[in-house]
């Protein structure tokens, strides 16, 4: 191998696939050494094979091989090398690895300071230099004895003005010779070091001194800045910092006599260091506990640094950020103009103020933030933009919360009049249309199925359930009901409903359907049929006499996470789409976000109530669904229904026919309405049951403790004058604990789950009732195990 050795100049090879380092590292040591680069460990080595090189450089971070691991190749073929590696606090693993491994003479911390490598470089290559020397001193030694004295003058010249610290020791760590620079540092003369131990000239020291020249005696491999740490007794109880390299010497037989060490105190450094390092962990407790944004940009508008406020607001890590523009990554189009400005101002030397601008984070969410920018220096020069912000969207929220909770209040007071109408007739209601239902069905169980009479009868049996419907949909929307929720069939009610307002509609409104869904969702029957009846006969009042199309489509439509529906509120997941789309007047802008607003109503008085859309809106939000409106003033309107679909396989219209059962027990029918009370028992009778009436609470609880034995099952109304049904069932118990009860009523604030287990009722029906309800409950309460 051809090498050429530079003898004028100390040769430095830096290794850093960074040019700029690269450049700026050359500019600032060509004057004292000749210096060599390379920007990647391929051509590092390459220029090791043809130039001797004393000292090398290398950066931790490379693409190709990081630093220690071309160490780790250079290690064996040039151990006169003095090798270093450039690292930050973040590469300290691999540094302690290396320097363990002994594939490394030092490190050098980022950012670079020249003293500090100036400094080491020259006491290192003091320390190489003498090491050449006593290499060739101990080679002249085998070869001539005159050799030998002229070697150990120079020897002796080196110790004595040598700029660092010298010694040799024996074996059994004997001091034999020291200079004037290491006799200094310990505090006694040269003569009265030689032939005393280590352990009396530097007792503080021992432990950390035999732990490093043990080794180089028992392996006669050198070691190499070690650091040592501690007092002397030139300045007790003054902690201090040098650092060591230390060789193995040996005789003309290849034996290991003793070690010579090479010292330099860099306490002075070490303090630098250690002030250094506390304002960088102070800055960086700084960065990571501030509750506020803190980024540095340079005048490119590129990230140069940003703290985990940034990271958290964003959702953007360290690394997708760095070296990023700001405004292109987070800087909504629209806002970019008017903050790219402030940022020009600020970069032009304008006075600090409060900016505020929205951000937007990786998922699409906007946050306002109040911004305070100003312009770093280094050495008086412009170097970046210093911005620190403080997110204030929930100060912003809070006060359209403010407004909208003020609105809100309105509405509450309109649903709460609303709510004590619905609860006010509910009850008495609910009555009427039980004995209307309860008596036509026994009318129709004796009329001809052939003849009007039985038509007649089932006109009023459907009069009755959609006065029925009026009352749920009374309550619905007052929010006072708790529905039963089953698998439904959308298709089934899509389909009936348009049927049904078919007649009602002008004949010059075409109706489409496109039905493409056969999927079911957990709903109410009744309130799916309220909602789209709603939806349809507003589309149709949209287009009146002159006509258009009315055209409802069913699909199903996946929610997928992060989309426009998912961010809007909707959760992922699969859902039923329908869309009841007409060609009529539209709806004007300024007021397509009041529409789902009870009462509020663009129709002339008479005509609307203002509560349709805002009960379809509450149908299906607790149906866990949502509704969105997209429509433009002359062009139509389009609602769209998303209903979750659910895996449950029976719909709720999928109801079997069978007959009613009947038996023989005894049951006591207890109403204050004497209609509801004979509606009930006649019921009951034709299907072979022996039934007691009673109107009023105290007479039949006076009945059944007199002949507790005497009945199987009780039924009893809730809201009666002299004692409600709740608290008649307890004194029912209490008198015969295992006697089923039944507990009917129209509507009462007072019945609850927890009510119902309190005192023990066994099962509620709700009025109004049809004759296969009531007789089913009957009948399962009777056959329950006791």
């Amino acid at each position: 191998m051809m090498q050429s050795e530079n003898l004028s100049k100390t040769c430095i090879l830096y290794v850093d696939d960074d040019r700029d380092n690269l450049e700026s590292f050359k500019a600032v040591f060509r004057r004292e050494y000749e210096v060599y680069l390379a920007n990647s460990a391929k051509e590092a080595m390459a220029i090791l094979r043809e130039t001797t090189i004393h000292v090398l450089i290398t950066d931790q971070r490379m693409p190709d091989m990081t630093g220690s691991e071309l160490l780790e190749r250079l290690a064996e073929s040039y151990p006169d090398m003095l090798r270093y590696i450039l690292t930050g606090f973040s590469d300290f693993d691999p540094l302690v690895h290396a320097l363990n491994e002994g594939r490394l003479q030092g490190y050098f911390s980022k950012p670079l300071d020249p003293e500090t490598i100036r400094t080491r470089i020259e006491d290192a290559m003091a320390i190489y230099h003498l090491k050449k020397e006593n290499e060739g001193l101990f080679l002249s030694l085998q070869e001539s004895e005159q050799r030998v004295r002229d070697q150990l003058t120079e020897l002796e010249q080196v110790y004595s003005t040598a700029p660092v610290g010298l010694v040799f020791v024996d074996r059994e760590l004997r001091i034999i010779r020291i200079n004037e620079k290491l006799a200094e540092i310990d505090g006694l003369s040269v003569l009265e070091h030689l032939g005393r131990p280590l352990e009396e000239i530097v007792p503080n020291l021992i432990d950390q001194l035999r732990s490093v020249y043990q080794p180089v005696l028992d392996t006669g491999r050198p070691a190499l800045n070690v650091p040592i740490h501690g007092t002397t007794r030139a300045q007790p109880g003054i902690e201090r910092d040098w650092l060591g390299s230390y060789y193995p010497f040996t005789n003309n037989k290849g034996e290991i006599t003793g070690v010579i060490g090479g010292v330099i105190e860099i306490t002075e450094l070490r303090r630098a260091e250690r002030k250094v390092l506390q304002a960088r962990r102070f800055t960086e407790n700084l960065l990571q506990t501030a509750n506020a944004m803190i980024l540095v940009l340079d005048f490119a508008g590129k990230v140069k640094l940003i703290n985990p406020k940034v990271e958290a607001l964003t959702g953007y890590q360290y690394e997708e950020l760095i070296g990023r523009d700001w405004f292109d990554s987070v800087v909504p189009k629209k806002d970019y103009p008017e903050v790219w400005q402030e940022f020009t101002r600020i970069m032009e030397g304008g006075s600090p103020r409060l900016f505020e601008s929205p951000v937007l984070n990786r998922d699409g969410g906007k946050h306002t933030i109040s911004w305070s920018n100003s312009v770093m220096k280094e050495n008086g020069q412009p170097i970046g933009i210093l911005s620190v912000g403080i997110d204030i969207s929930e100060r912003i929220l809070a006060k359209e919360e403010k407004r909208r909770l003020a609105r809100q209040l309105q509405q509450a007071q309109k649903m709460e009049a609303i709510g004590n109408l619905a609860g006010g007739i509910a009850h008495d209601f609910n009555n009427i249309l039980s004995v209307i239902l309860g008596f036509t069905e026994l009318a129709i169980i004796d009329a001809d199925p052939k003849s009007s009479t039985a038509r007649f009868l089932h006109d009023v049996i459907a009069a009755g359930i959609r006065a029925k419907e009026l009352v749920t949909q009374i309550l619905t929307i007052a929010r006072q009901t708790d529905e039963e929720f089953k698998p439904i069939r959308v298709n089934t009610i899509v389909r009936e409903v348009l049927k049904f307002i078919r007649s009602s509609i002008p004949t010059s409104i075409d109706i489409q359907q496109q039905l493409s869904s056969d999927s079911l969702t957990m709903a109410n029957a009744t309130q799916l049929h309220q909602v789209f009846m709603n939806l349809c006969t507003n589309a149709a009042h949209a287009m009146g006499e002159d006509g258009g199309t009315l055209k409802v489509e069913v699909t199903d439509q996946s929610v997928e996470s992060n989309s426009r529906l998912h961010r809007e509120g909707l959760s992922a997941g699969e859902y039923i789409t329908i869309r009841v789309s007409d060609t009529g007047i539209g709806i004007p802008h300024e007021i397509i976000g009041s529409i789902f607003e009870p009462y509020f109503t663009t129709k002339e008085p008479g005509e609307g109530t203002g509560i349709g859309l805002a009960l379809v809106n509450s149908i299906i939000e607790k149906q866990g669904g949502r509704v969105t409106v997209a429509s433009q003033a002359g062009e139509g309107t389009v609602f769209t229904v998303y209903l979750p679909i659910t895996r449950e396989q029976k719909p709720a219209d999928a109801v079997e026919k069978e007959s009613l059962p009947g038996g023989r027990e005894h049951i006591l029918f207890v109403d204050d309405e004497e209609k509801i009370a004979e509606m009930g028992s006649k019921i009951l009778e034709r299907l072979g049951y022996s039934v007691a009436t009673r109107t009023g609470s105290r007479d039949a609880l006076d009945l059944f403790r007199a002949e507790p034995e005497t009945f199987d099952l009780v039924i009893t109304d809730m809201t009666m004058p002299e004692m409600t049904g709740d608290i008649l069932c307890q004194k029912l118990k209490k008198i015969q604990p295992d006697i089923p009860v039944l507990l009917c009523t129209g509507y009462s604030k007072k019945i609850s789950r927890e009510r119902v287990q309190e005192v023990g009722i066994d099962a509620v029906l709700f009025k109004p009732y049809t004759r296969a309800k009531m007789t089913k409950i009957v009948r399962r309460l009777l056959d329950k195990p006791a």
